[in-house]
């Protein structure tokens, strides 16, 4: 199987920087026009949910990508004014590596590994980070597998509070579409599945997770948490060797 999208998900962003009643759930089957959310106004909610982080001073996100019971996992939290970065929380873990950034004020903190150093932010240093850790750069390849002609081979399922279910669609496959996920995530072998979940709360998506099945069985799961995190800073930062 290829793994290069879990792969650069990591290497190069790392490499730049060096009550309790049971909910009725509706099930739709695609003739009742009173279905609470429909495809169309799915595909709304990701576009419009898309633009407004495109545009956010403030972020708290996660991702995690998992295959064969392997999970790669990122966060990224900020708080930006102009060029000024105010908080700032970067988070990547496979396999048993872990490489964390921290900005506090205009002091850059890492730790690779456990190797941990501290320098002095500049301006150049500040426009680095703010171009390339944009939530453009970090969700680039979910949004490269969850493209629009993806959801267009999806159909809406059930909805309960919020919570959208959707699959494949074999009456409209776009076989350019899953030849391309073939290629990408399964060397070429037929994909046969998709379930996506997505939940969204006053017209804007919160979370989207999505399991992408092969014909001999293997399975990736995707998940884009746009509400996550925070800053809470590890308590020895100033431990942390300052690089010259």
């Amino acid at each position: 199987m290829k793994i290069k999208w879990i792969v650069v998900l990591f290497l190069s962003l790392v490499l730049a920087l060096s009550g309790c009643r049971k909910k009725e759930e509706i099930i739709d089957d695609d003739n009742d026009d009173d279905q609470i959310i429909t495809l169309s106004e799915v595909k709304t909610l990701l576009f419009n949910t898309k633009n407004t982080f495109l545009s956010s001073s403030n972020l708290n996100i996660a991702l995690e990508t998992e295959v064969n019971d392997e999970i790669a996992s990122l966060s990224l939290s900020y708080e930006i004014n102009g060029f000024t970065i105010e908080n700032f929380k970067y988070k990547t873990e496979l396999e048993s590596k872990v490489y964390e950034v921290y900005i506090k004020d205009d002091i850059q903190y890492m730790n690779f590994n456990n190797q941990k150093s501290k320098k002095v932010m500049d301006g150049r240093l500040s426009r680095k980070i703010i171009s390339e850790y944009s939530f453009n750069t970090i969700t680039n390849v979910f949004y490269n597998i969850h493209t629009e002609a993806y959801f267009n081979g999806l159909k809406v399922d059930s909805e309960v509070d919020g919570l959208v279910r959707l699959s494949l669609d074999n009456t409209k496959v776009n076989e350019e579409m899953l030849s391309y996920l073939s290629e990408e995530l399964f060397s070429g072998e037929e994909v046969i599945s998709i379930r996506v979940e997505i939940d969204y709360e006053n017209n804007s998506i919160m979370k989207i997770e999505s399991f992408i099945g092969s014909k001999n069985g293997q399975e990736v799961r995707f998940l884009l948490n746009l509400y996550a995190g925070g800053f809470e800073y590890p308590s020895d930062l100033d431990t942390y060797a300052s690089q010259e």
